[in-house]
């Protein structure tokens, strides 16, 4: 769709009806630093969705109606630091769904319908400080969901629905100074 724009560096599809981020929808497109994708329909986001978009460092996605997130979705978005998927249709977080996300510093996926988090969801995050989960549907958190988030200080999980932690849930999570799980 934008694959001859080679020198655009800003893209605002704001408050349209998109449905799909279809795998190379912005390829050739490789100047973007910045998209505006808010308000719009969007539920699905495919594999390399965002391929070789490697200058990209803000990515604005909510609200949509994202139901799924597949493997890959964001790879090649090196120099993303803040991804905001808040306010979406969000069901389940499963491994390695953020891989490739190695700077990004904030992570936002409240207000979902999220309800079971697999283990290693979050790997490759490394340099999260801030996850918010709250506001969800989460019943099940698997062991080892947030392994990988070597730097997260923050994790907000209030008003959900987790029944019993599992041990190893927060494993070597060795920064984090608040948790907040409060109803």
């Amino acid at each position: 769709l934008f694959t001859s724009l080679i020198n655009m560096k800003t893209l605002h599809v704001y408050n349209n009806s998109l449905q799909v981020i279809g795998a190379d929808t912005f390829a050739g497109a490789t100047s973007l630093d910045n998209i505006d994708l808010r308000y719009n329909l969007i539920e699905e986001i495919e594999p390399n969705a965002f391929r070789n978009l490697v200058n990209i460092y803000n990515l604005m996605l909510y609200p949509n109606q994202i139901r799924l997130l597949w493997n890959g979705s964001f790879a090649s978005l090196n120099k993303l630091n803040e991804l905001n998927l808040k306010s979406q249709m969000l069901e389940r977080l499963e491994q390695f769904t953020f891989f490739g996300l190695n700077n990004i510093d904030q992570l936002y996926l409240d207000y979902n319908r999220i309800r079971f988090i697999e283990s290693y969801a979050f790997f490759d995050l490394a340099k999260v400080s801030s996850l918010n989960l709250e506001n969800q549907n989460i019943e099940t958190i698997q062991p080892y969901a947030f392994y990988g988030l070597n730097r997260l200080s923050d994790l907000k999980l209030k008003r959900n629905f987790i029944r019993p932690l599992p041990n190893r849930a927060f494993y070597n999570l060795t920064f984090l100074n608040k948790l907040d799980l409060s109803y």
